[in-house]
Parts: structure tokens; C-alpha cells; sequence
């Protein structure tokens, strides 16, 4: 049962990433769940499993005789943990960075609000552990960037609506998903541009001692703030990617 599973979600993951590459563009009829199962060295059984796994999230259709036909991105269900870990993955990563950016500025900034003005001691307490985490991981990027996704829920968490709640589990996935390029991106950009901080670590570390700080005191209104201006360089972090892929990509 256990191997059963496993193998269904090596399938899932394969045709999903393919999908999210463009190897299966729209409109694309996949290959027949025989044939799936003879290339992956699967039963059609698990073949299956996975073509009703992906059609659940909203990526491909079956229809009788027709086959299996991949669904345009705007059928997916993009908030999907599976399908948000597909799609950062790919090259198009920074750009699906951006858009998981623009959702995070619409809902944390507020979050951060409310966690001020509703959440509990324990729960302040944790929020306040996982900067300390943060704090300690310094030197250590995969650490840190699990201890600043567990922060981050925890705000959310702590907002006393679990929608918010929810999304904030979301979020903590996708920011685990994004340690091999929000990091090590931050750790290379130039000391100037964090400005007057000795380096983007040090300004990061700041701004989140910030924003436990003021969950902590009990201050909404500077909660809301610091989570928003953390965010906001975030995407300038992001912008200096794109830059510098550009650069890279150009013709000499």
C-alpha cells in the first residue's frame, strides 16, 4: 500500500511538472493511461489515480473517447500546494515569485495587523521564537528560511480567523518551496543596497525583529507596517533577479 502511493505520487508529480513546463501545453491530449503506465513502469491503476489527481486541480479534462486534455492555467487550481511547488520549480519561478508576492502584500500586511490586536501570550511567544530562530539560523540559509516560514504562519495563525489561518499554511509551504532562490539570492546582493545596514541579511533580520516586536507590544498599526515593508523589499529583491536574468540572458 505504502509503495502503492509512493508510486502515484511520483506520477503525479512528473505529468504535473511537465504540464506546468509547457512539455504538455493546452490543449494537449495527454498520453492514454496504458501508455502511462508503460512509460513510468506503473500498474493502470495508479496511472489513473494520478490522471484523476491532476484533473481534481483543475489541469486536464478526460472526456470518453476524447482522452485526457491538459486545461489552460487559468482552470488550475493555483493555490494548490502541489501545483505552487510545480510552478516554482520551473523557469518561470521569479515570475510566479511575483504573483505569490502581490497575494502576500493583499493579506500579511493586515494579518500582521490583526495577530497584533487579537492574538494570545502563546501565541505571541511563538511568533517571537521563530524570529529568535531566524535570528540564530543567520549563518545558515536553509534553516532560516524555515524559521522565517514559520513565523510568517504563525502570524497568520494568529489572526482568530481561520480562512487567514488557511492561507497562511499555504504560505508556509510556498516560502519552503522558494529556499533555493529567495536566500541564496539575498545573500549575494550588494551591501549598498541595504543601506544604512552592513548587509540585505542584517536588513531582513531587522525588519523582522520589527514585526515581532510590535506583535509582541501589542501595536497594530506598526505591525502592519513593517510586515509591509519587508514585503515591499522582497520584490525588490526579486526585480534585481530578473535584472540580473536579463543581463545574463542578453547577447553580447
Amino acid at each position: 500500500m505504502h509503495k502503492t502511493g509512493n508510486l502515484h505520487t511520483q506520477v503525479v508529480n512528473e505529468l504535473g511538472r511537465a504540464i506546468v513546463s509547457g512539455q504538455f501545453g493546452a490543449g494537449t491530449v495527454l498520453p492514454s493511461e496504458g501508455d502511462v503506465a508503460a512509460d513510468m513502469g506503473v500498474s493502470r491503476t495508479v496511472a489513473r489515480e494520478a490522471l484523476k489527481s491532476l484533473a481534481a486541480r483543475g489541469m486536464v479534462m478526460a472526456r470518453p473517447r476524447a482522452g485526457t486534455r491538459v486545461l489552460p492555467s487559468e482552470s488550475w487550481s493555483c493555490l494548490d500546494p502541489d501545483v505552487i511547488r510545480w510552478r516554482l520549480a520551473g523557469e518561470d519561478r521569479l515570475e510566479h515569485l511575483q504573483e505569490l508576492l502581490e497575494l502576500r502584500l493583499l493579506v500579511e500586511p493586515p494579518a500582521a495587523r490583526l495577530a497584533a490586536e487579537r492574538s494570545d501570550a502563546d501565541r505571541r511567544q511563538a511568533i517571537w521564537r521563530a524570529f529568535e530562530a531566524i535570528a540564530a539560523a543567520r549563518e545558515h540559509p536553509e534553516s532560516w528560511i524555515v524559521a522565517a516560514a514559520e513565523m510568517h504562519a504563525q502570524i497568520l495563525g494568529g489572526c482568530g480567523n481561520e480562512l487567514i489561518a488557511g492561507v497562511g499554511r499555504l504560505l508556509r509551504s510556498a516560502i519552503l518551496e522558494s529556499r533555493h532562490v529567495a536566500r541564496p539570492a539575498l545573500d549575494r546582493l550588494p551591501p549598498e543596497l541595504a543601506a544604512p545596514y552592513e548587509s540585505p541579511v542584517d536588513e531582513a533580520l531587522a525588519r523582522y525583529e520589527s514585526i515581532a516586536a510590535a506583535i509582541r507590544d501589542g501595536d497594530p498599526m506598526a505591525a502592519e507596517k513593517e510586515m509591509r515593508a519587508l514585503l515591499l523589499r522582497v520584490g525588490e529583491l526579486y526585480e534585481h533577479l530578473n535584472t540580473q536574468a536579463a543581463a545574463e540572458g542578453a547577447p553580447e
